[in-house]
């Protein structure tokens, strides 16, 4: 009878192995608690390199539905770089016609032809690819000549006709007397230098008066007054007193004195 309160005791010293202790660790679940704190971590840590290592619709990330940003297409569901040249209009480009011709209707960076984009297309004489108007090509792709209405480098102007006799020459030059065409105000121009001809220097007809002797002139004192020496139809007239010297009469004491 005295083995009962060994049993007992064994008994409950047996027990005692299986009863868990607090600084095991264990939680309910037959797990650790250190365990379960690591594994959210690592979950939460996948999340967010999903979310901010790859946006979708960028460059080598999931399309946004079939969309991708500018300049990106996508491809079996990534978002990859459109290649220009490979025969498909693709992102952002205007055209793509699968060649190296860049003077086509497509140029080799899959853009329409523009004038002013540098490259001479066909219909456009010239293209320096910029907006400036008055050098040698235009903004309308032309080369400059005089007549087309720009005053260009070497031109004094411009008037867009081919009016000979307007206050601008067709050599795109002003028209003053003396350049062979009669502009203006202009009676007539020869383009010569010699005042005594059938045009004179100021571009006007010669008359008795204008102070010019001219052919079948004996005189011309600019005036239309008689007796002084020069008769108003510029013939010599006979004055009682004339001196008379480069178709010009004054009369002083000269009887009998021709003027011519």
């Amino acid at each position: 009878m005295r083995l009962r309160p060994c049993l007992l005791l064994a008994a409950c010293s047996l027990a005692a192995c299986f009863v868990p202790s607090s600084d095991s660790g264990l939680d309910e679940a037959g797990t650790t608690g250190g365990e379960t704190s690591s594994s959210s971590e690592t979950s939460s840590a996948d999340t967010t390199q999903v979310e901010v290592g790859c946006p979708p619709g960028e460059l080598d990330c999931p399309c946004m539905g079939d969309a991708c940003m500018p300049g990106l297409i996508c491809q079996d569901g990534t978002c990859v770089a459109s290649v220009c040249g490979n025969g498909m209009v693709e992102g952002e480009e205007q055209c793509d016609d699968g060649n190296t011709v860049d003077d086509d209707a497509c140029s080799n960076a899959c853009s329409l032809p523009v004038c002013g984009d540098g490259l001479v297309q066909p219909g456009e004489q010239c293209d320096d690819g910029n907006a400036v108007d008055d050098d040698l090509c235009s903004n309308a792709c032309v080369i400059a000549v005089c007549g087309d209405g720009i005053v260009q480098q070497g031109e004094f102007c411009d008037d867009g006709n081919d009016n000979a006799f307007d206050e601008c020459s067709n050599t795109c030059t002003p028209a003053s007397c003396g350049d062979g065409v009669v502009s203006g105000s202009e009676e007539c121009d020869d383009g010569n230098a010699d005042n005594a001809d059938a045009c004179t220097n100021g571009c006007m007809l010669p008359i008795c008066g204008d102070w010019i002797v001219q052919q079948n002139e004996q005189c011309d004192d600019g005036n239309a007054v008689g007796g002084d020496g020069c008769s108003s139809t510029c013939t010599g007239a006979r004055c009682s007193r004339a001196t008379c010297g480069r178709g010009r009469c004054s009369c002083r004491w000269r009887r009998g004195r021709r003027c011519g």
